[in-house]
């Protein structure tokens, strides 16, 4: 589902199979996780981060699952939260969650 309670706990994200023309080895891909604005214990605004992925390919395949975990009150904030994997500026997968 892609409607969730906002609430410290809740985990959300998808899983993927990026197949095609892969070497087998790593392969580096970025999380990029967009939210509605959070303010943060020093006083700066967040509304999203990115996070390096690396996936190991075999046989033209590599998996991977990518989310997110609300681990406080503070930062279960309803609206829309997009989880997106990407390579270089390419989007492989992305999926949006509304949190209410």
């Amino acid at each position: 589902t892609v409607i969730l309670p906002a609430r410290a706990g809740m985990r959300f994200g998808f899983c993927v199979s990026v197949t095609g023309a892969l070497e087998d080895g790593d392969l580096d891909l970025m999380k990029v996780v967009s939210h509605p604005p959070l303010f943060t214990g020093d006083g700066q605004v967040s509304i999203g981060y990115e996070q390096e992925i690396e996936l190991i390919a075999a046989g033209g395949e590599a998996t991977a699952c990518v989310g997110h975990a609300l681990e406080s009150e503070a930062e279960a904030l309803p609206g829309r939260w997009t989880v997106a994997l990407m390579a270089a500026d390419q989007v492989v997968a992305e999926r949006t969650f509304e949190l209410r």
